[in-house]
């Protein structure tokens, strides 16, 4: 929505960052869906 919104340009950085620095896990297959459903995930 944020990105839809125009508040963040990009969600996969942020989606990186919560999991790299606060350690929070993300299921891979969950990981894909939120960056195809922003528009992110080429494949």
């Amino acid at each position: 929505m944020a990105k839809n919104r125009e508040m963040i340009t990009q969600v996969q950085p942020l989606l990186d960052a919560m999991i790299d620095s606060a350690q929070y896990w993300v299921n891979r297959t969950l990981y894909e869906q939120v960056l195809r459903q922003a528009g992110e995930l080429i494949k």
